[in-house]
């Protein structure tokens, strides 16, 4: 499933048809901007001086989509049966629907069915199965690996002790994920997988964990709870089995970034936590600058190309943390 979207300048009635096959498009005055090393971009890029450089986001969520205007100068509209609505922050629509951009563009906007993709088929009557479509279950997205660390070690020494700090844990991300609307979420043995609509949900729901569990351990008394956050951006593939669950080679990058070594590196870093830590791809790094650079008043810094078992390319790692925390070296 693509987005088609017809752009019409308002000031002379001149239209084109644009079409994108990613869950993301953002749009913007500007083409480009480097920040720290990463180039931001956006995907329709327009011309009239009323839009801002980085003005607004939509999101594919399932079969609903998320407009978010980007703290724009002069505001993103949505049309409904009572006129148009100035957005603020992150609203929900469904297609088809029609957008204004300040008062310089309107887009009408809707899905459209590759040709080229079959429908999914379901298995014969001669037992041959037939692969399935991945049209609707594909989804770009956000993925959050929380990982709890040394948990059989804890178990080796007292079963109990290491339930009460699972247990623990489990408290702690049920009460503060829910708030950034996950798409989906499971608990994996020694932790949690999320995934969000956003990658900015998926970096505020890390950066929430990561100062809970610090706050929990400065007043327990209890063995600490030692964490590692992974957060990556790319393709989740939905399972509708009973349970539901996800799937893709993109989840399988996020949970080897969580569990990345120093000696996978191809530099030696100025810093390198082993634990109570969040890396991210940079993949996600890039998808969070182009949104929301100052979310949560973090700062990063990178680490270097790790080569990842299993993974076929290096993957860019970087070292997400408070902005005015100090660094052990």
């Amino acid at each position: 499933m693509s987005w088609k979207i017809e752009l019409i300048t308002l000031s002379d009635d001149s239209r084109k048809v644009l079409n994108f096959d990613h869950s993301q498009v953002r749009f913007g005055r500007v083409e480009s901007v480097r920040n720290g090393g990463l180039v931001l971009k956006n995907d329709i890029v327009l011309d009239a001086l009323a839009i801002s450089r980085f003005h607004g986001l939509f999101t594919a969520s399932g079969a609903t989509c998320l407009l978010e205007d980007l703290e724009s100068t002069n505001g993103t509209f949505l049309w409904s049966e009572k006129g148009w609505s100035r957005i603020s922050g992150k609203v929900q629509f469904r297609l088809p629907a029609v957008i204004r951009l300040a008062n310089a563009y309107r887009l009408n906007m809707d899905w459209q069915v590759d040709p080229n993709e079959s429908a999914a088929r379901e298995e014969d009557t001669t037992g041959v199965t037939v692969l399935h479509s991945l049209e609707g279950v594909r989804r770009d997205e956000a993925i959050l690996v929380l990982d709890q660390c040394g948990s059989s070690e804890i178990a080796n020494m007292s079963d109990q002790m290491a339930y009460n700090l699972k247990l623990r844990l489990s408290q702690i991300a049920d009460k503060l994920v829910p708030p950034f609307h996950p798409t989906f979420a499971k608990s994996t043995g020694d932790g949690f997988l999320y995934t969000f609509a956003t990658a900015v949900d998926a970096l505020n729901a890390a950066a929430k964990l990561a100062r809970a569990i610090e706050k929990r351990n400065a007043r327990s008394n209890n063995p600490p709870i030692h964490f590692r956050i992974a957060l990556h951006y790319g393709k989740v593939y939905a399972i509708p089995t009973a349970g539901a669950d996800v799937h893709g080679n993109d989840i399988n990058i996020a949970f080897r970034i969580e569990g990345v070594k120093e000696n996978a590196l191809d530099r030696i870093p100025d810093y390198f936590p082993k634990e109570d830590r969040i890396l991210s791809s940079e993949d996600f790094c890039r998808r969070w600058l182009e949104t929301a650079p100052d979310a949560m008043g973090l700062s990063y810094t990178y680490c270097g190309a790790a080569t990842l078992k299993g993974i076929s390319e290096p993957v860019g790692i970087f070292h997400i943390r408070d902005a005015g925390e100090e660094v052990a070296v």
